[in-house]
């Protein structure tokens, strides 16, 4: 009985171990916007070179609310995830702040993700900047402040989906925040340039069979319960039977 409880406590261990959250980059195949800057677009937020990102000064209408579209290289499994993005932005231009202001992050678990596919909005736990910008979290869309005339944003959240998810979006949003024009960037025409965007998911649990940590771990406690109710039975039967 001892070797039976020693191999499934093994086991469940090493069952826990292989299933523990790790944080795995995610790699993005096509980019695309409802409206891209002339020279710049959400395609270069990927492509590695920090340089010239998705921007969109100039748009019909003014510099208004947009959104991108980032299609996933590999959708991921249906499940729960912490979500890590960092929006760098790193532009310079104008002695002025071409960061984000008003903006949100979604996703889609459409088979061919397009633009006009439904969206479900990350729910935020919190955000930190390369340069001291401070982030406020209403209503699906996080608002910056501070910070200086160049930035990284490390935004992070959950989501929880029950299909693979294929695509990432990052809306840009008209804001009556106090930001220059009531444009979603806070350059003096209310525009951003996000040079490079990174995503690192983090499987807290899946749609299979696997259970979650905090089961395995019940599970194993379980196991050493029934070992030492076994143990002193044995104990007692074979007290009882002596002399």
């Amino acid at each position: 009985m001892k070797a039976l409880w020693t191999t499934l406590a093994g086991a469940a261990a090493a069952t826990l171990l292989a299933h523990s959250a790790t944080a795995a980059p995610v790699a993005f195949s096509q980019g695309y916007a409802t409206y891209s800057q002339p020279g710049f677009s959400p395609t270069a937020m990927f492509d590695g070179s920090d340089s010239y990102g998705w921007a969109i000064a100039d748009s019909p209408g003014g510099t208004e609310s947009q959104s991108a579209l980032l299609v996933l290289a590999t959708p991921l499994a249906a499940g729960s995830y912490d979500l890590t993005f960092v929006a760098n932005q790193f532009f310079v231009c104008c002695n002025s702040a071409h960061t984000l202001g008003e903006f949100s992050f979604g996703y889609t678990t459409d088979a061919a993700p397009t633009l006009a596919s439904m969206q479900t909005l990350v729910s935020y736990t919190g955000g930190s900047s390369l340069t001291g910008s401070t982030f406020t979290f209403s209503g699906g869309h996080v608002f910056a402040s501070g910070g200086g005339t160049t930035d990284a944003y490390t935004i992070n959240g959950t989501i929880n989906s029950a299909a693979a998810i294929t695509g990432i979006f990052l809306n840009v949003h008209e804001s009556a925040n106090g930001y220059p024009t009531n444009g979603p960037g806070r350059a003096f025409n209310g525009n951003f340039v996000v040079t490079e965007l990174t995503l690192d998911a983090t499987l807290v649990r899946g749609t299979g069979a696997v259970p979650e940590p905090a089961t395995w771990a019940m599970m194993i406690l379980g196991f050493g319960a029934a070992g030492s109710a076994l143990r002193s039975r044995r104990r007692t039967v074979f007290n009882a039977t002596v002399g």
